[in-house]
C-alpha cells in the first residue's frame, strides 16, 4: 500500500475545513437580475415610480425617491400608506373607481391625470401612467408618475387670461377689432357690430380696408409697419357705416405680443356735434356781445333839460341817446314826485 504523502494529507484536511466553514454561513438570498435592474432603474429616474397591492388593501409595497419628492412623504411613511391616502380629495372619487374597475376586471384608462396633496398640505397635479403586473406572489399595480404642476399652473394662468379676454370683449362699450392680415378681421366684439351696423359673421367676412376713407386705405401698410415697430397710434378718422354714412370715431392701435393688430375705436360723433354746437354758440356770443355797445366816461349833460350832447355836438334826450348805442328799451311811466307837482288836484284824491 503507497504511502500517503504528509502534503496531501494537509490538502484533504483543509479541504474538508473549508467546507464546514460554508456549511456553517447562513445562505445567501440571490436576487433575480430583473428586479435588480427594476431598482436600480427606479431608483435614478426622475419620474415617481410606485407598486401598490391590487388584490388586498392598496397599501404600498414600493415607491422610489422621485415618489418621495412628489408627495413630501418619506419612503418609510409611504410604505405605512393606502394608496388613495396621498391622493387629493378631488381626484379621490375618480381614483376609487379606476381601482374597483381594476380589480373587477374591466377596462381602465392607461393614463390620467390627478391632483396629489402632499404632506404638508399643498396641491400638486400628477399625469399617472398605470398597469398591472405580478409582485410578490401576487398582482399589483405598476404605476409611473410625473409632475405636471408646472404645466396645470400654465394651463389655469391660460384659462383665466383667456377668461377674462373673453369678458373685456364681451363687456366693453369700445368696439374691439383683432387683425391677423391687413385684409381680414380674426375677431371683433359685440360693441364693433353695434357701430358699424353689420353682424360679427359679416364683418369677419369684411375686408377692413373697405370700411376706411381712400386717404387711410392708401396708409394701412405704413400704419401697420409703424405699430411693428413698437408705436402706439392714436388717432381721430372716419369709419363707414353699413348703411353708407361716415362715422367719426377715435381709435387706438398696437400690435400684441402673438403679432395681432389690435385697435379699439371709439365713437365720438356725438361729441364732435356737441363740439360743433359749442362753437356755433360761442360765435353767435361773441356776435352779440359785439353788437352791444358800452356807455362810459363823461356824458355831457345839460343841467336843465337833461339832455346828452353826442359826439356830433348835437344834442339828444337820454331815451334816443341810449337807445342808439345800447340794446335797451325804454317804457314811460310817471314817479310819485311828478305825480304831485304835474296833477296835485288828481293826486290829492
Amino acid at each position: 500500500m503507497p504511502k500517503k504523502s504528509p502534503t496531501s494529507f494537509r490538502s484533504r484536511k483543509l479541504g474538508r475545513s473549508n467546507c464546514a466553514r460554508r456549511a456553517k454561513r447562513p445562505p445567501t438570498k440571490v436576487v433575480p437580475v430583473g428586479e435588480h435592474l427594476f431598482h436600480a432603474m427606479a431608483e435614478t429616474a426622475p419620474a415617481a415610480i410606485y407598486i401598490y397591492h391590487l388584490k388586498r388593501e392598496p397599501h404600498f409595497c414600493y415607491a422610489n425617491a422621485a415618489a418621495e419628492r412628489l408627495t413630501g412623504y418619506s419612503r418609510k411613511e409611504l410604505l405605512k400608506m393606502n394608496a388613495v391616502d396621498v391622493i387629493h380629495p378631488d381626484s379621490r372619487e375618480f381614483i376609487r373607481k379606476v381601482m374597483a374597475a381594476r380589480i373587477a376586471g374591466k377596462p381602465v384608462p392607461p393614463s390620467y391625470e390627478a391632483k396629489v396633496l402632499t404632506k404638508d398640505g399643498h396641491e400638486r397635479w400628477g399625469a399617472f401612467n398605470t398597469s398591472v403586473i405580478d409582485y410578490q406572489g401576487g398582482p399589483a399595480v405598476l404605476g409611473i408618475g410625473f409632475d405636471i404642476t408646472q404645466r396645470k399652473e400654465a394651463e389655469e394662468a391660460v384659462r383665466l387670461s383667456h377668461q377674462r379676454y373673453r369678458a373685456i370683449m364681451k363687456q366693453a362699450a369700445d368696439a374691439i377689432f383683432l387683425q391677423d392680415r391687413p385684409e381680414r378681421f380674426a375677431e371683433v366684439n359685440e360693441a364693433a357690430s353695434r357701430l358699424l351696423g353689420y353682424s360679427e359673421a359679416e364683418l369677419l367676412q369684411l375686408d377692413p380696408r373697405d370700411l376706411y376713407t381712400d386717404e387711410d386705405r392708401a396708409a394701412t401698410s405704413q400704419r401697420m409697419a409703424r405699430m411693428r415697430r413698437g408705436e402706439i397710434l392714436v388717432r381721430e378718422r372716419e369709419l363707414r357705416h353699413k348703411d353708407g354714412r361716415w362715422l367719426k370715431v377715435e381709435s387706438t392701435g398696437q400690435v400684441l405680443d402673438d403679432g395681432r393688430f389690435l385697435t379699439v375705436v371709439r365713437d365720438i360723433s356725438e361729441r364732435k356735434r356737441a363740439e360743433a354746437e359749442r362753437e356755433r354758440l360761442i360765435d353767435e356770443l361773441q356776435e352779440a356781445v359785439g353788437k352791444v355797445n358800452t356807455l362810459s366816461g363823461l356824458l355831457p349833460m345839460c343841467a336843465s333839460c337833461k339832455k346828452i350832447r353826442d359826439d356830433r355836438g348835437h344834442w339828444n334826450s337820454i331815451e334816443a341817446y341810449i337807445s342808439e348805442r345800447s340794446q335797451a328799451d325804454f317804457t314811460h311811466g310817471i314817479c310819485p314826485e311828478c305825480a304831485k307837482r304835474l296833477y296835485p288836484e288828481d293826486y290829492k284824491k
